[in-house]
């Protein structure tokens, strides 16, 4: 079960541009979003997505993850039922962070292509070097919700 985000005032109050996107835990980023700033060291898929506030309509960039071994968020994007949970709370409006999102487009998806087999020297260096890295799969990133 979602609950409402913690209001990050020691952050935001200390920077003055608007974070860029938000965690898994809608804690704001001011980096330029990538897979590997997931707040799951162990993401095997990361989508950065975008959700609009159902009481004031505002927009935010938000990242969700899984550690799974097979696929989580991309049958949840083909049957259009990724969520994120209620807005980050940057304060946008009084009943905002207590409300679920709406889920609007897919930005980006990533996910960590998987080698056959157990991941170990028998793999050679490069193919366990490539199961680390992300590759993008625009296929997934489409549009939910009209803006």
């Amino acid at each position: 079960m979602l609950s409402v985000h913690v209001f990050y005032d020691d952050i935001l109050s200390r920077i003055a541009e608007p974070p860029l996107w938000f965690d898994e835990h809608a804690v704001p980023r001011y980096a330029d979003f990538s897979p590997e700033q997931a707040a799951k060291i162990s993401a095997q898929e990361v989508v950065l997505l975008l959700i609009r506030c159902q009481a004031c309509r505002r927009d935010f960039r938000v990242a969700l993850s899984s550690s799974e071994a097979k696929p989580v968020l991309a049958p949840k994007i083909e049957a259009r039922t990724l969520r994120f949970g209620d807005p980050p709370n940057v304060r946008c409006c009084s009943t905002g962070p207590t409300m679920n999102s709406i889920s609007v487009q897919v930005l980006e998806y990533w996910f960590k292509p998987q080698i056959h087999g157990r991941l170990g020297p028998e793999v050679g260096f490069e193919a366990w070097a490539a199961q680390r890295e992300f590759a993008r799969d625009p296929k997934f990133e489409r549009v939910f919700s009209a803006r």
